[in-house]
């Protein structure tokens, strides 16, 4: 066999192994991945996708904290501050122990009367380092433009992105949740003429009152002068 020979079979015979140890590897990924609960998507229960910001943060710019967890989940129960989900169906991260029997309970604070029961939403939420409970809100914070904002202590060349805030609860479509402030007083007829009605009529009796007391004033100035 000559040398050239030899070269081509040693070359054919790398190609052949190394096609064949490229599939042993793919199916035991298949292997692995039918080992896994699938939660949605792809997402395995237990992990955490890693992700990175599709906006490259420059140096002195702070990244927003990520969600520990991303959720579609219709509302059971709510109550001043806190909402109780159910029939949660993780879309990333994993809930651990505030999983508690298909159960979720997220604190929301005063945004919590604006999710309605038997609702689904769809629901990012962190955990709050100081309580240990999940915490989600529907609306970003407000900007805070006091302090070194105003007196320019903070300035400095760096121009930083604007990041949309990933702790947030919007509707399973993506939108945001309504939150107007008149929709409970529109509801509530009797609180919405006590709002109305109440003030309006306090604000008229005291100016009726004040003009009885001028005009009465001025009748007893008058009777006394007569004297």
């Amino acid at each position: 066999m000559t040398r050239c020979a030899r070269c081509l079979l040693t070359g054919v015979l790398l190609a052949v192994a190394g096609s064949g140890l490229a599939g042993g590897t793919a199916l035991g990924q298949d292997e692995g991945d039918d080992d896994g609960v699938t939660v949605d998507e792809g997402v395995v229960a237990g992990t955490t996708p890693g992700t990175l910001p599709l906006v490259p943060v420059p140096l002195g710019c702070a990244a927003p904290e990520p969600p520990a967890v991303v959720f579609l989940a219709e509302v059971a129960a709510t109550d001043d501050r806190t909402v109780r989900f159910t029939d949660v169906t993780i879309r990333s991260g994993e809930l651990g122990v505030f999983d508690r029997g298909g159960l979720v309970d997220v604190r929301f604070g005063y945004d919590a009367q604006y999710l309605d029961p038997g609702e689904r939403y769809l629901v990012g939420a962190a955990v709050d380092p100081d309580i240990g409970i999940l915490v989600s809100k529907l609306a970003p914070e407000p900007i805070n433009f006091a302090g070194d904002e105003i007196i320019g202590v903070s300035e400095d060349d760096v121009i930083c992105p604007e990041f949309e805030d990933p702790i947030l609860t919007l509707t399973p479509m993506g939108m945001p949740v309504e939150t107007g402030l008149l929709d409970n007083l529109l509801e509530d007829r009797t609180r919405l003429a006590a709002t109305v009605i109440v003030p309006f009529g306090i604000a008229v009796a005291v100016i009726f009152l004040v003009a009885l007391l001028r005009v009465s004033a001025g009748a007893f100035l008058r009777s006394i002068r007569r004297r």
